[in-house]
């Protein structure tokens, strides 16, 4: 296990500063640092019987994972949870970001295989958990304990992550988790040797099994993740900037509203995650461009209009270009599952106005891509 500890006191410092300070802001960021040490401390011990009871974890082959990736509010969400229903992959449940260990997701599958031994008795118990901590983000986000879920509480562990904004929206006090990537090397080669036997672990727990990942914010660690899966492969979606700007921020706000609601929506801080936001588009832009001409066919990009247009055709488009097996029960599975989602109509609204922004400044920074792949100015 890893944590940048210096980070950790940035956040502290922060959260307690006479200059910044604000009970319910303070309470939770405090909160969530010292919940962070008692998982990490607890972790900590577990790997270390790991390594006596499973010492052949270390030799775990990494495979050729996939991850979806894209700019936040982009469909990532809607893809991983189709192509989870392939039994030749494996994701991280939320639940197992938070126990990132082979004995934590043995106990985790223990623990489901006794609360349907007993009809479910437990699940009001984690129902009322996902109310608890997740509810604020239902029908933006929905989550929970038990979904596949990006890994992205692997690197909140590590305290390396922007995602730390949401607790405490200063990204001037934070501008060295922009890019990860860019941290002391030494920072950057323990975060690889964490991030494998992260993902080891998932595989040796679950083998014969490929990685199916997705994460929003992997630009700004995505040399950290190639480093530790060398053999990683991507499906890159792309959303209308005009879209997926201004809901990015209305789903990444919403703790703000809670414990920071002087922060104006149109204020600075809405502003840095806007152009983190855009960095990230013009990252991956620039990924896949060089994936396509050095012809490692490592990147698979589509757009997020035809991927709800036509989502099986465009998961058999991936599965040709990764190479994977189709099998007639995951189509009709998925054409099952998707006809289910038809039936969802999200009531989130939106707009770069509300958070001070323009079309004409996000098509400004954006050009090139809007170019590229034809979206309308």
């Amino acid at each position: 296990m890893y944590s940048d500890f210096e980070t950790m006191l940035t956040m502290l410092k922060v959260a307690n500063s006479p200059a910044t300070f604000n009970i319910r802001r303070t309470f939770f960021a405090d909160s969530l640092v010292a919940a962070a040490l008692l998982f990490n401390a607890a972790n900590r011990v577990v790997e270390r019987i790991d390594d006596s009871l499973y010492p052949g974890q270390h030799e775990q082959p990494l495979g050729k994972p996939v991850f979806i990736v894209a700019a936040p509010r982009s469909g990532t969400t809607f893809l991983h949870r189709l192509m989870s229903r392939d039994e030749q992959f494996t994701t991280f449940k939320l639940v197992q970001t938070f126990f990132p260990t082979i004995s934590g997701h043995r106990a985790i599958d223990a623990v489901k295989r006794l609360n349907k031994a007993v009809g479910g008795a437990f699940s009001a118990v984690r129902k009322a958990v996902d109310s608890q901590y997740f509810g604020a983000w239902e029908g933006l986000h929905d989550t929970g304990l038990n979904q596949d879920e990006e890994d992205e509480a692997l690197w909140a562990l590590a305290f390396a992550t922007p995602a730390i904004w949401l607790v405490l929206p200063f990204p001037d006090k934070f501008g060295h988790l922009r890019f990860v990537d860019r941290l002391p090397a030494d920072k950057r080669d323990k975060l690889v040797a964490y991030y494998r036997g992260c993902v080891q672990r998932l595989l040796f727990a679950h083998p014969g099994k490929t990685l199916l990942g997705k994460n929003v914010l992997i630009p700004g660690r995505f040399d950290i993740v190639t480093r530790a899966l060398p053999e990683a492969r991507f499906i890159h979606i792309l959303r209308h900037p005009y879209e997926a700007v201004p809901s990015t921020l209305s789903l990444f706000t919403v703790p703000w509203r809670w414990h920071s609601p002087k922060i104006a929506l149109d204020g600075s801080e809405a502003r840095a995650l806007a152009q983190l936001t855009i960095d990230y588009y013009k990252f991956l832009h620039q990924k896949q461009l060089a994936s396509d001409r050095s012809g490692d066919h490592r990147f698979f990009s589509l757009t997020y209009t035809s991927l709800l247009t036509d989502p099986v055709a465009r998961i058999g488009e991936i599965y040709d270009r990764f190479g994977l097996a189709m099998t007639p029960s995951l189509d009709a599975q998925l054409r099952l599952d998707v006809e289910q989602q038809r039936k969802f109509k999200s009531e989130h609204t939106y707009s770069l106005e509300q958070f001070g922004l323009t079309r004409e400044y996000v098509y400004s920074e954006l050009a090139e891509l809007f170019e590229y792949y034809g979206f309308a100015r």
